[in-house]
């Protein structure tokens, strides 16, 4: 910071007034002149917070993935805020034994911290106030200060030989304007998939499931978690942001169960998201956090659809079959009408189950049985009573528990006495199955488990 507001000058030099200007100036009144040099001064002030929002951009974008044009419109009032607060709460410690007179400095330090909040809370609503970007590459970031520090450190001759109608200055910030686009471009390449990708990203006591399909569709099943309230932040975006996503096409809800959709507002802010499919009793759910959440979704313009048991979604050559729950009912608890999907890829099945349990599962196990490669054990692993019946029904090859620290997971015994593998977000980390025409595997992010869950043509 140090090094841009030094450098500023550099590349900024004032002017120098001529000698008729400056007869111009002394001919005026006091306070025109005044108020020109506060304009000067505001000017100036905004100048230096421009340039040093630019500098301090890619390392902001890296750390937090956003950038914030509306730091530069507050970016002056804020700091004079700052100043005033720091300086009042300075003195105010100094002359606190003096009593009433410590009493303005408390006030101004405190109207001048909450006056400089509601500006930030303000600038945060703004249209185009806050960008959302994905990961930044660390080569581009090393680029970009590169350029720059040589625009800085290296001068600014007068002309430039080979144009000469164009400043030097003026050269550097189209060569960073160049990578700048440059950074976009590489930031939304992403590759064309020949396989379908279903990961269970660890999000503690909740589940997120992030299906990418074939043809470049991206969905999501379940977006919550009762252990972080910034889940998305701090996880969901992180992860698809890596993955070099940008939209998601689909987001479905298993049902109205906190853990479950606790972060969908924060990945409206952040993605373009093309639909969101509940269950046809998940509006019902009389808790204000359903209906903040829907209320957000209408205010992103953002179509809902309801899904039924048998009602099927085609995404390329993968096929998603909803075996529950269905229009109406069953009684009881939210986790009994849990969206369950199954996913059909390359001869491959996934069956997704969200919270299930009790008369709903005995809803979908009194279907024929499909052939499931890959299962996810309902209700975090804990559904221990049911899982003996569960597996005699399903015959998974493969088990994943979408589970936080303290989740027992009681019902990977029924499994591993049953000789199928049986992985947890916790202590695994991210769990990824990978469906391709030469088989599935399954990898673990934390631990680096990898396995062959069923080979190609078996």
């Amino acid at each position: 910071m140090i090094i841009l507001i030094w450098g500023i000058p550099r590349w900024f030099p004032p002017r120098e007034p001529t000698p008729m200007e400056l007869l111009i100036d002394e001919a005026r009144p006091v306070f025109i002149r005044l108020i020109r040099t506060i304009g000067r001064t505001i000017r100036r002030a905004y100048l230096i917070t421009a340039v040093l929002s630019v500098g301090t951009a890619p390392l902001i974008a890296s750390w937090q993935n956003l950038i914030s044009p509306a730091g530069i419109l507050i970016g002056p009032p804020a700091i004079m805020l700052t100043t005033i607060a720091l300086v009042a709460g300075f003195l105010l410690m100094l002359l606190w034994p003096l009593g009433p007179f410590a009493v303005p400095l408390a006030w101004a330090a405190g109207q001048s911290i909450a006056l400089c909040d509601a500006l930030v809370s303000a600038a945060e609503h703004l249209p185009g106030g806050v960008w959302y970007v994905g990961s930044v590459p660390t080569w581009w970031v090393v680029g970009f200060y590169a350029i720059g520090g040589y625009a800085l450190l290296s001068g600014v001759p007068e002309r430039v030989r080979v144009v000469p109608e164009l400043r030097r200055r003026w050269l550097f910030p189209l060569a960073l304007g160049i990578w700048f686009a440059l950074g976009l471009i590489a930031g939304f390449a992403r590759g064309t998939p020949d396989e379908l990708r279903v990961t269970f990203v660890a999000v503690g006591h909740g589940g997120c499931t992030v299906i990418e399909t074939p043809d470049g569709r991206v969905m999501l099943y379940d977006s919550g978690s009762a252990d972080s309230a910034d889940v998305t932040r701090r996880l969901i975006a992180p992860f698809l942001w890596s993955r070099g996503i940008r939209r998601i096409d689909e987001i479905f809800l298993s049902h109205a169960d906190l853990d479950h959709f606790s972060g969908v507002a924060a990945l409206l802010d952040r993605f373009a998201v093309g639909q969101i499919t509940v269950t046809s009793t998940f509006p019902d759910k009389p808790t204000d956090a359903v209906r903040a959440t829907l209320e957000t979704i209408e205010r992103h313009h953002v179509p809902i659809r309801r899904a039924q048991t048998g009602d099927r979604f085609v995404a390329g050559d993968t096929d998603i079959e909803v075996l529950h729950p269905p229009a109406s009912g069953p009684d009881g608890v939210e986790n009994v009408r849990s969206l369950v999907l199954l996913l059909r890829h390359r001869g491959h099945a996934i069956l997704l189950t969200g919270d299930l349990e009790g008369v709903g599962l005995d809803a979908v196990i009194a279907r024929p049985t499909p052939a499931i490669d890959v299962l996810m054990a309902p209700h975090h692993g804990s559904a221990a009573g049911q899982a003996d019946v569960l597996a005699d029904w399903a015959h998974p090859r493969f088990v994943v528990s979408s589970q936080g620290r303290n989740d027992a997971g009681k019902a990977s015994a029924t499994y591993k006495r049953r000789g199928i593998p049986f992985w947890m977000t916790w202590p695994d980390g991210a769990i990824t199955i990978r469906s391709h025409a030469t088989g599935l595997t399954a990898e673990s992010f934390a631990t680096g488990k990898r396995e062959v869950v069923r080979p190609g043509g078996s």
